[in-house]
């Protein structure tokens, strides 16, 4: 009886794609995305946060287009993703001196 239990199981496996709105929004600021990551992280750094920034926004797109403003919400996660790994803080007249901590879906 356990041997047929699967017989009219259909498994079905496909690499999910991010939502057409989704990759043309990619399209469109990645390269900036990277210019900004290249003033504080090195070459192969930079592409992981910036590849990084994406998988996140991908995860939370449905929050980032319910956002007031879409882009401000994606650049909050880019510059959280990319100070996580940059080696050192930039103090200013508010920092706390901690590092900025990527959180998904809440920029």
């Amino acid at each position: 009886m356990v041997e047929r239990c699967s017989e009219k199981t259909a498994v079905t496996m496909s690499h999910a794609a991010p939502p057409l709105d989704h990759r043309a929004f990619r399209e469109l600021v990645e390269s900036f995305y990277s210019l900004y990551a290249q003033v504080f992280l090195e070459d192969e750094e930079r592409d992981t946060a910036v590849s990084d920034t994406f998988d996140i926004l991908w995860l939370c797109w449905n929050d980032a287009l319910a956002s007031p403003d879409t882009r401000k919400f994606a650049w909050n996660v880019l510059r959280a993703t990319v100070m996580a790994r940059t080696p050192h803080v930039t103090a200013g007249p508010n920092s706390d001196g901690r590092r900025l901590t990527p959180s998904p879906c809440s920029p």
